[in-house]
């Protein structure tokens, strides 16, 4: 295992995928899209072949006992996509209308419209890298203190991991989306990250009583009670 290539690999699919949402935001205007999502796939089926053959699994990635199953899977993922897509396209659309309309006579706020819609871009990227490095944490965290506290104390491992996930998602997500624009002041940031940090937290806690009940559930209705102790974390590696 390879810790230091796992890292700079997650570091490289956040950059991609900010530049893709960003290109997607740009050509939102001109290009439409079903035709976004086509290209998206159409691109990245390429790569993904490419890295399968690389790692030589390329027969064991196409090999399927159930094809129909991918069929509907891939149809459903399409369409999530393309709903995805169409919203970004039309967040990005009303931005661009709100910001480019001359405002009534009697409205003296525009600048702060366009410092407020301008940004969306930025909310959108930093929504993403800090919902996905937070979950992260806050799955990693879960798995290991249940192995650790042999299954005891599930109050622990939930507010604990929440705790970790929520600290990481709120130091992320503020100041990649709002430093320097002007909507919450720089010297601010820190009061707003502490206080969501604590909202959130707090809002694990009051739900505890509700996770034991659908954990109980789950558990009786799987029948398995699974401990994450030779998981590999890695989300990049494509074996299972």
């Amino acid at each position: 295992m390879r810790p230091m290539r796992g890292i700079l690999l997650k570091i490289a699919s956040v950059v991609v995928f900010i530049g893709m949402f960003s290109l997607i935001k740009y050509t939102a205007p001109r290009i439409p899209p079903g035709e976004a999502v086509f290209f998206r796939s159409f691109f990245a089926m390429p790569v993904i072949v490419i890295w399968l053959w690389w790692r030589h699994e390329l027969a064991v990635g196409l090999r399927t006992a159930n094809p129909l199953g991918h069929v509907w899977r891939g149809v459903a993922g399409t369409m999530g996509m393309g709903l995805g897509f169409a919203a970004l396209a039309f967040a990005s659309f009303m931005a661009t209308v709100v910001v480019a309309l001359p405002p009534a006579p009697f409205w003296p706020y525009q600048a702060a419209y366009e410092v407020a819609f301008g940004n969306a871009w930025r909310v959108v990227a930093a929504s993403m890298v800090a919902y996905f490095c937070g979950e992260f944490v806050n799955s990693f965290v879960l798995a290991k203190m249940k192995v650790a506290q042999g299954g005891r104390h599930l109050w622990k491992r939930t507010i604990g991991s929440t705790i970790a996930g929520e600290a990481v998602d709120s130091a992320l997500f503020y100041p990649l989306a709002f430093y320097g624009t002007g909507i919450i002041p720089n010297e601010a940031l820190p009061m707003v990250m502490v206080a969501q940090f604590f909202t959130k937290t707090m809002v694990e806690v009051v739900v505890t009583p509700v996770t034991y009940k659908v954990v109980a559930f789950l558990k009786q209705a799987e029948g398995e009670d699974y401990y994450d102790r030779t998981t590999d974390f890695n989300p990049f590696k494509l074996e299972t």
